[in-house]
């Protein structure tokens, strides 16, 4: 785990959501340099019936989980050299399998997901936007529906490999609008 994927929020606002009483379960995938300190916060906030830092998966073994998965979180923060990620495969994924997405205004990432539309954002490094905007998805199953359908589509239709390759070699031919 890097800084760059804000996994401590995450773990914070899964943290107070379970004190206010809901009922969650928040797997982490991926190891690295911050493996150690995000085990310790876990341990410290008495989270680890909740919250379960699975390790590094096989991409078969990641989209089993995500199978398994009402909402996927990814905070994703700019780290302190600078250091952001662009759009991260995992949204794409996610959305793709009818996921709730919630991650943050980070990067490449609001080009993917528009806020209540196909998925939910918020700022970085906002603890309580997380958990509003995770309470919200909680108690809102009847809007579930409606934003999955448009995630899917927006993957399908926006970020198609095949559909942007071909509008790349368009721009090579000189097909393109001036």
């Amino acid at each position: 785990m890097c800084r760059k994927k804000g996994i401590e929020y995450g773990i914070s606002a899964v943290s107070q959501l379970i004190d206010q009483g809901y009922s969650i379960q928040y797997s982490i995938v991926g190891g690295g340099p911050l493996e150690e300190k995000l085990r310790t916060m876990i341990q410290e906030k008495h989270l680890e019936k909740h919250i379960h830092m699975l390790g590094w998966k096989t991409q078969n073994e990641l989209i089993d989980i995500m199978k398994k998965a009402h909402i996927i979180l990814l905070p994703s923060v700019t780290s302190q050299d600078g250091d952001m990620e662009g759009i991260p495969v995992l949204l794409m994924e996610a959305m793709a399998m009818g996921k709730i997405v919630v991650s943050t205004y980070h990067s490449g990432i609001p080009e993917l997901i528009r806020h209540n539309d196909n998925g939910f954002l918020v700022e970085e490094r906002d603890v309580e936007g997380l958990v509003r905007t995770l309470q919200i998805v909680i108690t809102t199953p009847e809007n579930w529906q409606r934003i999955t359908e448009n995630a899917r589509k927006t993957v399908l239709e926006d970020f198609n490999i095949e559909r942007l390759n071909n509008q790349l070699i368009d721009l090579f031919k000189g097909n393109y609008s001036k």
